[in-house]
């Protein structure tokens, strides 16, 4: 059955406000003459409004000039800033598993993002992926910067101070000169490189020692309510319902709207309704389960482009290269050439 639409898609952790507050705060700026932050208020689970947030930020960044401010809040991070899942991640057992359990439940604090992570020639690619949200809920420039320097912060601390080495993609790296070297420095980003594509490349080496401030009793504790409210947040989120769907299927050749209207138990009109009401449609949940599915199997040396193509529903393979790298600004057989060479 067709679980009900919240406004889960509208609404951030708690964790994020305050990382933003007390960056505003050292920055000595008078957050109070802002009517958005006179307008910011918390919903029955303690989550705060991404619209109001967004606003407020990109005033103050714009009246201010203080363009590092998104990357700064991230220093702020404890690992108490956003309950359970914080907790859970700052006592894993190595940094590689910090990163599996960040992506697999990161709707807890921000179900706008869906992270992904992939795994070839050594190299671990953390991907960050606009998730199916209403245009007016998503996720700006900034708000992935705050993001990908909060996760770094994060693994940081895990790592006892200590940043791991990685290269930075993104659109537009319109950085200005101090904030990449305050990456540079704070975080040990060794390039930045312009792609489509949102993603941070580690060393596979560099993330599987076990480190020192790893718990397991504290970690499975906290876990465990992580899994609990990411269980509930799942059901209610139609495009996860969906691309569950999706998953079944040996090919998406002849996936359509009627057939998962079907297996949701309602109709082709509602189902429709509901997409709409996140501002997506049918056809864009289909394209961003193919782009991270394509992912994952150009990854795997032992998968055929043609089988690949198949599995993603497209008749021919030059369809599907011509729409991955309008996904992602690569071309995929390069991608999967170089899983085969160094596999």
């Amino acid at each position: 059955m067709l679980n009900q639409t919240n406004t889960n898609h509208y609404f951030l952790h708690a964790g994020w406000y305050k990382l933003l507050a007390t960056q505003i705060k050292e920055s000595n700026v008078d957050i109070t003459k802002y009517n958005t932050y006179k307008d910011i208020t918390a919903n029955n689970d303690g989550e705060y409004d991404i619209r109001s947030l967004r606003t407020l930020h990109s005033e103050i960044i714009n009246d201010y000039q203080n363009f590092k401010m998104s990357i700064q809040a991230a220093k702020h991070v404890t690992p108490f800033t956003f309950g359970c899942y914080s907790i859970a991640l700052s006592t894993c057992r190595t940094l590689y598993d910090f990163l599996k359990i960040a992506c697999e439940n990161f709707i807890y604090i921000a179900p706008q993002i869906r992270l992904s992570l992939s795994q070839s020639n050594g190299d671990i690619d953390l991907i960050l992926i606009q998730n199916h949200s209403p245009k007016d809920s998503r996720v700006t420039k900034s708000g992935y910067v705050i993001i990908i320097c909060t996760l770094l912060e994060m693994m940081r601390n895990l790592n006892n101070k200590e940043s791991i080495p990685f290269q930075l993609y993104a659109p537009d790296l319109n950085y200005e000169n101090d904030e990449k070297k305050y990456l540079e420095q704070r975080y040990n980003c060794t390039k930045l490189i312009n792609k489509a594509i949102i993603k941070l490349k580690f060393k596979e080496k560099d993330l599987i020692h076990t480190v020192k401030n790893h718990h397991p009793e504290i970690h499975q504790h906290n876990l465990s309510f992580v899994h609990q409210r990411v269980e509930k947040l799942n059901k209610s989120d139609i495009c996860l319902q969906i691309c569950d769907i999706f998953e079944k299927y040996e090919s998406l050749k002849d996936i359509n709207i009627n057939s998962v209207a079907e297996q949701l138990h309602t109709s082709t009109r509602t189902l429709n309704r509901r997409l709409a009401s996140v501002d997506t449609n049918f056809t864009n949940t289909l394209n961003c389960y193919r782009l991270d599915k394509a992912i994952r199997l150009l990854k795997n040396p032992e998968i055929s482009m043609t089988e690949i193509t198949y599995q993603l529903g497209f008749s021919e393979l030059s369809s599907f290269s011509r729409a991955f790298k309008r996904w992602t600004g690569d071309c995929p057989t390069k991608l999967h050439t170089s899983s085969i060479i160094n596999n």
